[in-house]
């Protein structure tokens, strides 16, 4: 696989996207077998990159920037396969000086802080593309209602353009469709850290996007949990309320604030087929699957890699888990709910892990009672399960995306790159396993590493 060697400056590499970016007519066929309102078609970035929403597509169509087969169209025209659309690009708006010293500024934050902890923003691979980068904690992915409107906060797509170098043509002259800056494929938490894949050129951002809905890309998480998770008495059937308004700005498997996202329902987990009868425990694979009250489902394979005693939390699980669908808060709920276990510093499904622990006992017990001498052991956590200690926020939030693996976007090539697991989450084994207990400066350290 190429990779981009580059000495250019993180000022020179934004400029170099700022002059690909440049004002021009693109065009695009409709696939095959499709029939659907223009403004839908257009609306996830994967046709044009430079619309990512329905309200952006209905925009360009009514300032007739976005044409159908040479002609004007609003957003409710009828798109068919083999017409041809036609976008007239907006030259990319001007950056102010102070603009481009506070992205920088911010972009050396996210490449120089604390740089010995493994968290740093940088890149795991690179070609003409696609890259894989590294997003440490404390940053969005991508621009949302939340960044933009309430805080103007700068977000992980504004750091990219001044890390990844623009695409250029291949040695023998072939040209290149590069986007306007490099766009994340997918989306990780704010509180989350990890790798992400990002497009380069608007064929890698089409064809990711094709690679995600048919569910072609493997990702393998790392968390700290909450107590003793034990595969083998593990919650069935559960039905756990949550909170009205639970949710964040985007799910650690990707999709927008509001895509995706799973109302309250019932929690199942079952052993994996896969799982030999006398499996370790490093090698059990439990599924726990969420059926919403939507009709919406989630599946997330689950591992236990290892346990620590802990003081404070009376135990820490480090647990691997492999989501198979990409909801809003998958994993915080698999495992809150799932398994009774919260991510250590999750403050968001603390209160609905131990709801799931109190009707996991109380449907033992019932069960206990109802049962003759050979009723089965019971499931979820059982009585005598201790309530969860009180959430520590100021810990961060204990959830990395440590492995992606997918089909090269451009060559079909396989690409699998994985992240080391930050050194916070040694860290905070080691000090649980030592007995002591933690400090409120500890946890202000921990977290911004």
């Amino acid at each position: 696989m190429l990779m981009v060697a580059t000495s250019l400056s993180p000022t020179e590499r934004l400029a170099g996207w700022r002059t690909s970016a440049a004002a021009g007519r693109h065009i695009a066929t409709v696939a095959p077998g499709e029939d659907v309102h223009l403004s839908r078609y257009c609306c996830d970035g994967s046709v044009f990159a430079a619309l990512d929403s329905r309200t952006q597509a209905n925009n360009a169509a009514r300032r007739g920037r976005l044409l159908i087969n040479g002609l004007e169209a609003h957003g409710a025209s009828r798109v068919r396969a083999g017409d041809e659309l036609t976008l007239q690009a907006p030259p990319p708006p001007r950056m102010s000086p102070a603009d481009v010293r506070r992205v920088e500024r911010f972009f050396t934050e996210l490449t120089e802080a604390r740089p010995e902890a493994g968290g740093r923003l940088q890149v795991l691979h690179e070609d003409r593309d696609l890259a894989v980068v590294f997003k440490p904690p404390g940053v969005h992915s991508t621009a949302w209602s939340g960044t933009r409107k309430r805080w103007g906060e700068l977000t992980l797509s504004d750091a990219l353009p001044l890390l990844l170098s623009a695409p250029t043509p291949t040695a023998a002259g072939e040209g290149v469709a590069s986007l306007p800056a490099p766009q994340p494929a997918h989306r990780l938490d704010a509180r989350v850290s990890g790798v992400i894949a990002v497009a380069k050129t608007r064929r890698a951002l089409a064809e990711l996007s094709r690679l995600f809905r048919e569910r072609r890309v493997t990702k393998v998480y790392r968390a700290i949990v909450v107590g003793e998770v034990r595969l083998d008495r593990f919650a069935s059937g559960l039905a756990v309320p949550l909170r009205s308004g639970e949710g964040g700005e985007g799910g650690e498997g990707g999709g927008a604030p509001d895509e995706g996202a799973l109302a309250a329902g019932r929690f199942t987990c079952t052993l994996c087929e896969a799982t030999p009868p006398a499996a370790t425990t490093a090698d059990r694979w439990v599924r726990v699957e969420q059926i919403g009250d939507d009709g919406r489902r989630s599946a997330t394979e689950v591992r236990v890699l290892g346990v620590t005693p802990c003081a404070v939390h009376g135990a820490l699980s480090t647990l691997e888990l492999r989501p198979l669908t990409g909801r809003r808060h998958q994993l915080r709920l698999a495992c809150a709910v799932g398994l009774g276990a919260p991510i250590v510093g999750d403050d968001l499904y603390h209160a609905a892990a131990d709801a799931a622990r109190a009707a996991a006992a109380a449907a033992a017990a019932a069960d206990a009672a109802d049962a003759d001498a050979d009723a089965a052991a019971p499931q979820g956590g059982g009585p005598g399960l201790p309530p969860l200690p009180p959430v520590r926020r100021r810990a961060g939030l204990f959830l990395q995306a440590v492995e992606l693996s997918l089909p090269h976007p451009v060559t079909g090539e396989p690409v699998r790159v994985r992240a080391p697991e930050m050194a916070r989450f040694e860290k905070l084994r080691a000090r649980a396993a030592s007995g002591a207990g933690f400090s409120d400066d500890e946890w202000d350290a921990w977290r911004s590493e």
